[in-house]
């Protein structure tokens, strides 16, 4: 959702799917909320991925080597990054969210669960499946 502004015009029966630090921002505004990674652990005691860096086979090597460097740069330099976009100022934890909240290491359980997302998902002819 890229126009925020929409959550202030919400209808009833209108629904939404925020992700990352929006979710704290509008939180409490609507009737119902469910944390995703939370129901997806219930129904399948597997991680939920929110999201993955991919590269397809053949790419540069450079072009993967500079995606590992800007992860392992974001990681390293978390508070910084919390400091200069104002996060610091935010009535949440967010230098805590993004050190205790998320898991940046994409393992074999992430991967398992990748795969039943995908598999368990609306089947389309032909599967338009990116991994």
């Amino acid at each position: 959702l890229e126009d925020y502004a929409q959550l202030d015009r919400a209808l009833p029966g209108d629904a939404f799917l925020l992700i990352g630090d929006k979710v704290f921002d509008y939180e409490g505004r609507f009737a119902y909320s469910y944390d995703l990674a939370a129901e997806w652990k219930k129904a399948t005691r597997l991680p939920f991925a929110f999201a993955v860096w991919i590269a397809r086979k053949g790419v540069d090597p450079d072009l993967t080597e500079g995606l590992q460097y800007a992860l392992t740069f974001g990681i390293e330099h978390t508070y910084e990054a919390v400091l200069e976009h104002g996060f610091d100022r935010k009535p949440y934890d967010a230098y805590g969210y993004l050190t205790q909240n998320i898991d940046y290491i994409f393992d074999n359980q992430k991967h398992k669960a990748l795969q039943k997302f995908w598999n368990s998902g609306i089947k389309v002819s032909p599967r338009a499946n990116p991994g």
